[in-house]
């Protein structure tokens, strides 16, 4: 069995501007430059993907998205694309948080498709679960948790062969990610 190397992810959700967010991830870059233990992963706000990607491009540290959409293009206002991503330098994708799914209604389906888009593109997912303070206290942490997990055990996702359980053997990445909506803090931010 290989060995799992630590991961490191910072969703910088919607602070920092393009240029804050560069000098920011210059100073990140300045850092770890010497840390060969452990895979980091920075995802500034989608204004600053460009900018931060120039910097850390001969660096330790990836550039990651914090959503996408799973369609490739088209007239879907305001979303960006798996490929958009890649193209600006991304390899990771931060697909279904907390915060997604609370506050634009994101479900297990839509996750499904981002899955699917992600993979297809060969972004590396970064796949939240988690449920909420409600769910936890009434002991169904475990099942809501299985559920989503399981979100790629749909038919659509056999179809597509990108069954969860053959990731590993397809030598496909997926993290998956502890995100339960009751560790927001009264910023927003966990």
């Amino acid at each position: 069995m290989n060995k799992r190397t630590p991961f490191i992810a910072g969703n910088w959700k919607m602070y920092k501007t393009s240029s804050e967010a560069a000098e920011t991830a210059g100073q990140l870059t300045s850092l770890v430059a010497d840390t060969t233990d452990v895979d980091i992963m920075i995802a500034p706000a989608f204004t600053a993907l460009d900018a931060v990607s120039k910097v850390i491009k001969a660096s330790r540290v990836s550039l990651g998205a914090q959503n996408l959409y799973w369609e490739n293009e088209g007239a879907y206002t305001g979303e960006v694309s798996a490929s958009m991503l890649v193209s600006v330098g991304c390899h990771y994708v931060i697909i279904g948080h907390s915060e997604r799914r609370q506050y634009f209604g994101e479900t297990d389906a839509s996750v499904n498709h981002k899955i699917r888009a992600a993979i297809k593109a060969n972004l590396i997912p970064v796949v939240c679960v988690g449920e909420t303070e409600e769910e936890r206290d009434s002991g169904r942490t475990f099942s809501i948790l299985d559920k989503q997990v399981k979100v790629c055990n749909t038919k659509s996702m056999i179809e597509s062969s990108y069954i969860i359980n053959n990731f590993i053997k397809k030598g496909i990445q997926v993290c998956v990610y502890m995100n339960p909506y009751y560790s927001l803090s009264e910023k927003g931010t966990i």
